[in-house]
């Protein structure tokens, strides 16, 4: 995704739905969700040179993400196992949205 500031990011989920909200950006709701019909790959990346050295494209086979996010809830709901995050990690990542928008309100770095 590109901002009208030349800053370029590539992230998951909620959170580049939140930068899209704070800079006034569309969200195009198929950019986020991996199909549940076919593969999907993804570009991961080690950081070791900045011309995509450590560049492996990765395969992940097809998932109903909503599906397999409700059966785990269900699970945790009767007992059969612990949610994966707890509310610590919620409350984490709330904040990381939280300075992403005063970033983008201040337009300067902003801390959690």
């Amino acid at each position: 995704m590109s901002r009208s500031r030349g800053v370029v990011s590539q992230t998951s989920g909620s959170l580049t739905r939140a930068l899209d909200a704070a800079s006034g950006g569309e969200c195009d709701p198929k950019r986020f969700n991996a199909p549940a019909d076919a593969p999907t790959r993804i570009l991961v990346d080690d950081g070791r040179d900045l011309s995509g050295g450590g560049r492996e494209a990765v395969e992940l086979p097809p998932v109903d993400q909503y599906t397999a996010q409700g059966d785990a809830f269900s699970r945790a709901v009767l007992g059969e196992r612990p949610l994966e995050w707890g509310i610590d990690d919620a409350i984490l990542n709330m904040r990381v949205i939280d300075a992403l928008f005063r970033s983008a309100r201040s337009e300067r770095w902003e801390r959690p």
